[in-house]
């Protein structure tokens, strides 16, 4: 991974979600800025607090030129996944309940 790739898209990816589907793009954006929060009160990233609020922020954006971009983006994704769960997951008993209904 390149520090200039974004940190939204990255997210995105390593949870499985083609980064064209959109429809739940502001809950993961909040789920990402819980979780760069976080990391800001344990000491990780600028001494601002930093947030994103599309896919135009890098990782180099929030963590300059650290070499921990690799650690940092597996605990992000892995924190987001708690969060918020993988898609899969969270269709699979709707589409399940509603196969049952039908019938």
């Amino acid at each position: 991974m390149d520090s200039a790739s974004s940190i939204f898209t990255t997210v995105k990816k390593q949870m499985g979600i083609d980064a064209d589907y959109h429809v739940l793009d502001a809950q993961m954006i909040t789920q990402i800025n819980k979780v760069l929060s976080d990391l800001h009160n344990l000491g990780v990233g600028p001494s601002d607090v930093f947030s994103i609020t599309d896919a135009t922020q890098t990782w180099h954006d929030f963590l300059g030129d650290s070499d921990t971009l690799e650690a940092v983006s597996s605990y992000l994704t892995t924190q987001v996944q708690k969060l918020y769960g993988p898609f899969e997951l969270q269709l699979e008993p709707t589409i399940s309940n509603s196969i049952f209904t039908y019938y």
